[in-house]
């Protein structure tokens, strides 16, 4: 489920090639409309629990044996007035500065982290870095990488968010 954050931190085309790469469906939540192009042949619809966009999009999140939420609150409005039922416990659920994985919280790892790591894993290669010039989130994404690697994980990842916060 893509949210708000996708677009407000510019991680559509990470998204994109993602879902392209490896051919995962995705939904949208109401709040995060427009974070994806809905004429993707992976794009299924808007997922708000009992107003989703069709019975279809709400069995595929609910009935999915795990769920990636990038960027998508909880909230009233995402979740069709609480009536989402999605199973926490097979969740992968980013937000900007923090990652839940079932009942486990990492906090300093947010959803561009953990973006550009899905990216990097599965090889995808999103629009513009073809030229080996990665684009400026993921720069910063190398470089908590690095960072963590080096033992300077909190000084190094506040850092990188606060870069973050500056080009917002």
């Amino acid at each position: 489920v893509s949210g708000v954050l996708v677009a407000r931190l510019g991680l559509q085309a990470d998204l994109d090639a993602l879902a392209r790469t490896t051919g995962l469906p995705v939904a949208e939540s109401l709040l995060g409309k427009s974070s994806v192009g809905s004429d993707d042949d992976w794009f299924r619809g808007v997922y708000a629990g009992a107003i989703s966009s069709s019975p279809e999009v709400r069995e595929l999140i609910e009935g999915s044996d795990a769920l990636l939420v990038l960027g998508a609150y909880l909230s009233d409005l995402n979740t069709g007035m609480f009536t989402a039922e999605v199973d926490r416990s097979k969740a992968i659920i980013a937000y900007q500065g923090v990652t839940h994985v079932g009942s486990r919280t990492y906090e300093g790892v947010g959803v561009a982290h953990l973006m550009h790591a899905l990216v990097q894993h599965h090889g995808a290669v999103p629009p513009g870095a073809e030229n080996n010039e990665p684009p400026e989130a993921h720069r910063r994404a190398k470089l908590a990488q690095e960072l963590i690697r080096d033992g300077k994980h909190s000084e190094g990842i506040k850092r990188s968010e606060e870069h973050t916060s500056e080009l917002q």
